[in-house]
């Protein structure tokens, strides 16, 4: 909002949601506000101001680098009944996405959020990656059924919030 040319913005900024110097930003999700001052340049570009929110987002993920470490945070999930989801990716950077629902409390009491950056290539044949990023949730067949074992679903769209939340949403509610 553009406090800047319109005073009526800028007392409802200050007044409602407690911004106390501009440029901020405000985070809304799911029935929380974060508000955070920082120090910004007066005008960002989309890409500016998409890199100053994403490095404001935490990578709450478990990080993994072998075939042990994987095993260890499924056993984990498992014995804490959740849902492991596991993003395969070969990137510096977590996809803001992913970090958010390791974020959001709506998520934590579910889903155990996983990332194996450059996993060897007989660990991703093993979950059947081809390509990458890749997410999987893996879930425990007895949080199904009494058949044991793991089942293992692929996320196959692109790396967009709302359409991950399906995808979480439905093996959530297998």
């Amino acid at each position: 909002m553009n406090c800047t040319k319109k005073p009526d913005n800028s007392v409802f900024a200050e007044h409602k949601l407690k911004v106390r110097n501009f440029p901020s930003i405000i985070l809304f999700y799911y029935n929380k506000t974060v508000l955070i001052n920082t120090t910004l340049p007066i005008s960002l570009s989309f890409n500016e101001a998409l890199k100053t929110i994403s490095d404001l987002i935490i990578d709450n993920s478990n990080r993994v680098s072998s075939e042990d470490n994987l095993e260890f945070y499924l056993t984990k999930s498992f014995e804490e009944d959740k849902i492991a989801v596991v993003l395969f990716h070969d990137s510096d950077v977590i996809s803001v996405s992913f970090r958010t629902f390791g974020y959001l409390s709506k998520y934590k009491p579910y889903f155990r959020f996983i990332n194996f950056k450059n996993a060897p290539e007989n660990i991703k044949t093993k979950y059947g990656v081809k390509k990458i990023p890749k997410i999987l949730a893996i879930v425990q067949q007895s949080f199904i059924n009494s058949e044991g074992g793991t089942l293992i679903v692929g996320y196959e769209g692109v790396f967009i919030y709302h359409q991950m939340a399906k995808f979480l949403h439905h093996v959530h509610f297998f």
